[in-house]
C-alpha cells in the first residue's frame, strides 16, 4: 500500500490510502480517502476495510468483477 496527502484550496486537505489487490488475471488498486483532519480516526478502519476486499472472477473482455 501507499499513502499520500492532497491539498486543494477550495475543497480542503485530504489523506489517501491506496492498496493493491490481486485478482485471477489482473491487479486492482483500491483507494480510500478521508479529510486530513480525520486521518487518525479512520486509519484502523481503512486497514480493516482494505483487508476485506475480495476480487473474484476473471476481469478480461469476457469476464466481470
Amino acid at each position: 500500500y501507499f499513502e499520500y496527502d492532497y491539498s486543494d484550496m477550495v475543497e480542503g486537505d485530504y489523506h489517501y490510502v491506496c492498496t493493491l489487490h490481486e485478482g485471477a488475471d489482473s491487479y486492482w488498486i483500491v483507494e480510500f480517502a478521508t479529510y486530513k483532519e480525520d486521518e487518525a480516526e479512520y486509519a484502523e478502519k481503512i486497514r480493516t476495510w482494505a483487508k476485506s476486499v475480495q476480487i473474484t472472477g476473471k476481469t478480461g473482455p469476457s469476464g466481470n468483477v
